[in-house]
């Protein structure tokens, strides 16, 4: 059995959090009736609560805990946030976002975050949640053109030097992401995507098209260029 970790005490301190944004959720309210929207983010939540499953995360990395990171849902909005800043902590809430992104895309849900680093107040029995990197994450998310998660560089310097090169090198990479208003900006980005599932991702991607017209198609395209864009080894 995990050993469960204090998140009581010490309430404020050093930690990452992943901010979240389904989009296109007023649309979804529009055409979804109140049953179907519960059923969609529903799907969201077994994702997460995947995420939190011992065994599998043990099955994805032995070292990690599964309470090393926390998530709550509000609306259209998901929060991920580590217990503090260990190379546990920084190797969690990246295959958090990963996991997250892939498994979404799948099911055609459309997601974009950014990943912050800083002094959080997080208390879990009274769902209070603040701090400037939950602000950081909300802002840079906003300005994100395609669906992945952007690394703010707070976060970006911390994961560097601490959190396992394996997964920090193998789960993000540095590409020029689309800002908006801003043109194409080199930034540290999740890499949601798999060699062996990349075909099904692009197939994903297109059935959103289905979804949207207009600009919100600029995300569609600006994810089906990144897929297309990254090299794979043998």
């Amino acid at each position: 059995m995990n050993d469960e970790l204090n998140w009581r005490d010490n309430k404020d301190k050093s930690r990452y959090v992943a901010y979240f944004d389904i989009m296109g959720f007023k649309d979804i309210i529009d055409r979804l009736t109140h049953t179907q929207v519960g059923e969609y983010l529903f799907h969201l939540k077994e994702v997460l609560e995947a995420l939190a499953n011992e065994e599998f995360v043990k099955s994805l990395n032995k070292e990690l805990n599964p309470t090393q990171t926390k998530s709550i849902t509000f609306s259209d909005s998901i929060f991920i946030f580590s217990h503090g800043t260990e190379i546990e902590d920084a190797d969690k809430i990246i295959m958090d976002s990963y996991g997250l992104i892939y498994q979404s895309l799948k099911a055609g849900i459309a997601l974009k975050g950014s990943i912050a680093h800083g002094v959080i107040h997080v208390d879990l029995e009274k769902q209070l949640f603040y701090g400037r990197p939950i602000v950081d994450a909300y802002l840079l998310q906003q300005d994100l053109m395609m669906y992945t998660a952007i690394i703010h560089h707070t976060a970006e310097s911390e994961m560097s030097i601490r959190a396992s090169p394996q997964i920090f090198n193998s789960l993000s990479m540095n590409y020029q992401v689309p800002i908006r208003d801003a043109g194409n900006i080199w930034h540290r980005i999740v890499r949601p995507y798999s060699d062996v599932a990349r075909q099904n991702d692009l197939m994903s991607l297109a059935n959103l098209y289905t979804q949207a017209s207009g600009k919100p198609r600029r995300y569609i395209d600006n994810t089906m260029n990144f897929l297309k864009s990254i090299e794979y080894g043998p």
